[in-house]
């Protein structure tokens, strides 16, 4: 938002309480009885609108408030909700704190508000590092709980953390080709066949030990695609090897565009010259 377009005074409230309230408010138990504004004094003038709620919001969160900009909105009872103020100066902006108790019973689980809970840097990195080493979510949220507790994550916290991740290693690949990238970057072979307006039709993947295995063992092999398992609705296409002992091995994995003959051709051609 653009300074000029901002009020001279502008009033936010806590999403937990506080407002201007009268003393029979006070005796009503609500809240929890304490004032704090004295977290909220400073006579530092901020550059700008931004800077000064950005300020605000990193005093809440220690707390466990979520500031709301509210325009003296009231609640069921109709007490006023107001309790820090913006006002514009020279300089730019200075923030009064209007009243530091609050109102109303505060909530009982903070992990389902945005504001006062979320992941740290430090936790954001112990969840990228754990990712790494292929921890499960289940493991990385009860580390986060154990040395982070003041951060009240949950497991969706983890689950947009690991997302986001993904998506930075990415580096701007669509998903098919991040797929054949880190197959390539495992040293995979692969095989990728496109049509004439250079849309993927099949993907083919072996590991070389893979093939090497097929070599020694290739009386035996096993066939099967399966359904409905990517967004493309491609079948995946898995082939499997047998030693004497009865064991099994992947030999090879491929997306197909359609489970036709010529498909399957195109896979069998594929295997055979991978082994």
């Amino acid at each position: 938002m653009d300074n000029n377009e901002i009020p001279e005074t502008q009033p936010l409230t806590l999403a937990e309480g506080s407002s201007n309230r009268s003393e029979s408010d006070s005796e009503s138990g609500d809240g929890d009885g304490v004032d704090y504004s004295g977290h909220f004094l400073t006579n530092e003038v901020f550059p700008s609108f931004e800077d000064v709620v950005l300020w605000a919001q990193n005093v809440c969160r220690p707390l466990g408030f979520m500031l709301v900009k509210a325009s003296y909105k009231t609640d069921r009872s109709g007490r006023p909700y107001r309790y820090v103020e913006y006002v514009r100066v020279v300089n730019g902006w200075k923030l009064s704190c209007l009243n530091g108790t609050h109102n109303h019973s505060l909530v009982v689980y903070p992990e389902g508000h945005r504001q006062i809970s979320g992941l740290s840097i430090a936790a954001k990195q112990v969840v990228r590092d754990m990712t790494q080493a292929q921890v499960p979510p289940r493991h990385i949220m009860r580390t986060l709980v154990e040395k982070f507790p003041g951060d009240h994550p949950n497991i969706r916290h983890v689950y947009n953390c690991r997302s986001k991740i993904r998506m930075e290693q990415f580096e701007g690949r669509e998903v098919v080709h991040q797929v054949i990238h880190l197959a390539r970057q495992s040293k995979y072979l692969t095989w990728v066949f496109t049509d004439s307006n250079n849309v993927l039709q099949h993907a083919f993947m072996a590991h070389p030990i893979m093939t090497n295995l097929l070599r020694t063992y290739p009386y035996v092999i096993g066939m099967d695609s399966t359904y409905k398992t990517n967004r493309y609705d491609m079948p995946f296409f898995e082939i499997v090897g047998v030693t004497p002992t009865n064991q099994n091995f992947l030999v090879a994995y491929a997306f197909m565009r359609l489970e036709s003959q010529e498909s399957y051709r195109w896979v069998l051609e594929v295997v055979d010259r991978s082994s």
